[in-house]
């Protein structure tokens, strides 16, 4: 199954293992380190806890673990998109959303471990690590991608260079906060009727004026 992963990520020493386990309720799955003879897990800001291709190959049979996975740097020029919940595992129907970001982006595509969804790695640079949604997560650094080799059908086998989409698609989804513009304090001086509620405030003539002998 692994065999259908492009050579551009197999190469590159940022893979680890992971094991699924229960927190809170929810599965989560712990990175772990592919250099070890015993568990331990893995840093995604740790490359030392990092290994080849094959590293974690082994170490997924010598753990016993659930998958390999692959750990997104500054130092490289992959970045991850992640659609969540948007394909039937049954039937492998994808809804439209998502289809439109895979024909968008149009660069190796693989269904996650889950099969409900499909993670999509492309070639790109962006200014920040990467942000969560409700249904989208995009990465290029300080997270790792699990994945299966499960290739989507009708996409690329290759990584693609897909910067100017991928910053599209980021802000499309995450767009900047608007800033509003500090109100200026001084711009107008305060209503003679609030004036009682200044404690010393200064008069046209700039003297000390006791709030109580005002009215």
């Amino acid at each position: 199954m692994y065999e259908n992963l492009p050579l551009t990520l197999k190469n590159r020493k940022q893979w680890v293992a992971w094991k699924a386990s229960i927190r809170d309720g929810k599965e989560i799955k712990i990175p772990i380190d592919p250099n070890l003879q015993k568990t331990s897990p893995a840093s995604v800001s740790n490359p030392k806890t990092w290994g080849t291709y094959d590293q974690a190959i082994a170490a997924c049979q010598r753990f016993q673990c659930d998958g390999i996975g692959f750990v997104f740097t500054n130092e490289d020029l992959f970045v991850g998109v992640d659609l969540d919940d948007c394909r039937d595992p049954k039937t492998g129907e994808i809804e439209p959303w998502a289809k439109k970001i895979i024909k968008d982006l149009n660069s190796y595509t693989e269904v996650s471990p889950s099969g409900s969804g499909v993670h999509i790695f492309v070639k790109a640079k962006l200014s920040v690590s990467g942000r969560k949604g409700k249904e989208i997560e995009i990465y290029s650094q300080g997270r790792y991608f699990t994945v299966t080799g499960r290739h989507l059908k009708n996409t690329p086998t290759t990584i693609n260079k897909r910067n100017v989409e991928v910053i599209k698609l980021f802000h499309e989804y995450f767009p900047p906060k608007e800033t509003k513009p500090m109100a200026n304090k001084l711009s107008e001086p305060a209503p003679l009727h609030q004036l009682h509620q200044i404690k010393g405030y200064i008069d046209t003539d700039n003297n000390i004026v006791d709030d109580r002998k005002v009215f």
